[in-house]
């Protein structure tokens, strides 16, 4: 039943909360993910190849901002971008 049967996957995340207290108050407030973050995830990723990243928040999709959204999907693509080695940074 319990053994090796999996390989173990190393997953880093960055989470965060609403932002702020209500609805206006969140839009006022900065990106719950800014560039720093993206940095520190993409620091870790290149460290540690084949490692899973999580962004994760308490606000509804429809509440991360545009440059949010092209943040992490720039993250994301290089992630699943081909590296010198031939095969996919995540899969190193």
């Amino acid at each position: 039943m319990f053994g090796n049967d999996c390989p173990t996957q190393l997953v880093f995340g960055e989470a965060k909360s609403f932002r702020g207290e209500n609805v206006e108050e969140r839009r006022e407030i900065d990106d719950a993910f800014d560039q720093r973050d993206i940095d520190r995830m993409k620091r870790l990723a290149t460290e540690f190849a084949g490692s899973i990243l999580v962004f994760s928040t308490m606000k509804k999709p429809e509440e991360l901002s545009d440059d949010e959204i092209a943040r992490i999907s720039k993250l994301a693509e290089w992630g699943a971008s081909t590296c010198e080695s031939g095969g996919s940074r995540a899969r190193q």
